[in-house]
């Protein structure tokens, strides 16, 4: 009879190899699904973080919990962190439904930075989250405290480029909905998303060793208003098609992974 890990598995891939290529264009997912799809994927494939049955988790900043749903199969346990209390509440309603235990999966509503946090665990990830923080190197040191010794830190999440902030910041002036960032009630802080040299910083001051940063390491395409593209300064070699109405445009997405000395 399989096990549970093994049940939840079934359907699921864990590719091979660190080098990925997720590319996807689609017009009936929104990128920041698909982005959150690939994280996990990332992550279950990643071969410093060796997911077992015996690893513990904690998901920062969890949402409803798309990524420790996906990676329950590979793991021991996990706890999922949010400050928002609905998100947590469907967050556990999901994992009861699944016939998932406490045990093996539990939100818990925290502030990380205002609040005392008892939970200890093998490895920290966190998705789509950092590029919310308004101060990174205090969100990363106090997740070092949640980390047990040899503890491993995984974020994965939108990275900055100059011309896709442009794109963000124009969309919201135009109020195009072509994203998470145009239309999300929650701010987002680092618009156009994270720069790896902020995100290694935190790593590095808050203690963090042997930084595994991977520069887009996957890409999703997104569809945007051609007049959104032009105003945002967008050249014909940074679009990947020439429709006169609407063009695809390239997302990358970072991968960093620390270790806890």
């Amino acid at each position: 009879m399989p096990t549970h890990q093994e049940s939840l598995r079934e359907g699921q891939s864990n590719g091979s190899g660190r080098n990925i290529n997720f590319t996807e264009e689609t017009t009936k997912v929104s990128p920041l699904v698909l982005a959150r799809r690939y994280a996990s994927r990332a992550l279950i494939n990643h071969p410093l973080l060796n997911l077992n049955e015996s690893t513990t988790v904690i998901d920062f900043g969890c949402g409803t919990g798309a990524l420790s749903h996906a990676i329950a199969a590979y793991a021991g346990s996990i706890i999922g962190i949010d400050v928002s209390t609905s998100k947590i509440e469907k967050y556990n309603q999901t994992a009861t439904d699944q016939g998932l235990d406490p045990s093996e999966m539990k939100g818990i509503v925290c502030d990380i930075l205002t609040e005392n946090f008892y939970f200890k665990a093998d490895i920290v990830v966190s998705a789509m989250t950092f590029h919310h923080l308004p101060d990174m190197r205090s969100t990363v040191s106090a997740l070092t405290r949640a980390l047990l010794p040899n503890g491993l830190i995984a974020v994965v999440d939108l990275q900055y480029d100059e011309r896709i902030s442009a794109v963000f910041a124009n969309a919201k002036k135009l109020k195009k909905e072509i994203n998470h960032a145009s239309n999300c009630a929650c701010v987002v802080h680092h618009v156009g998303g994270i720069k790896p040299a902020e995100l290694e910083d935190a790593f590095e001051r808050a203690g963090f060793v042997d930084i595994d940063l991977q520069q887009a390491a996957f890409t999703v395409k997104t569809l945007i208003p051609e007049r959104l593209a032009r105003e945002s300064g967008l050249q014909k070699d940074d679009l990947l098609n020439n429709s006169t109405s609407t063009v695809w445009i390239e997302l990358p997405f970072l991968v960093a992974v620390a270790r806890k000395p």
